[in-house]
């Protein structure tokens, strides 16, 4: 419980200058994670959805080095994020972005 919370104030002070430029669109999030902080992520997603303008000017994705592994992921997934975060502990998921962010 503490953990989501950590990540989701982390993910908030994060977009919190980008807040103040926010355009009409909403902006994509996305992140890439180990499979293992996928129900984490995904509770502190859904706490940072019920601020009223997160919700408003964002919208979040997760992909896992599961999901990446079995090609479930394309590079045109990810391609149109304003703001991607990503588990670097994990070589596969910086070398998918490497390859899919030219």
């Amino acid at each position: 419980m503490r953990l989501s919370r950590f990540l989701s104030l982390s993910v908030f002070f994060i977009l919190l200058p980008s807040i103040a430029l926010a355009g009409p669109d909403k902006k994509k999030i996305t992140m890439m994670i180990m499979a293992g902080d996928s129900l984490i992520t995904a509770e502190a997603f859904r706490e940072l959805e019920k601020l009223p303008r997160i919700s408003q000017d964002y919208s979040f994705q997760f992909y896992t080095d599961r999901e990446i592994r079995n090609n479930r992921v394309k590079g045109d997934s990810i391609r149109d994020s304003h703001i991607i975060m990503a588990d670097f502990m994990n070589r596969g998921l910086g070398d998918f972005l490497a390859a899919n962010l030219k």
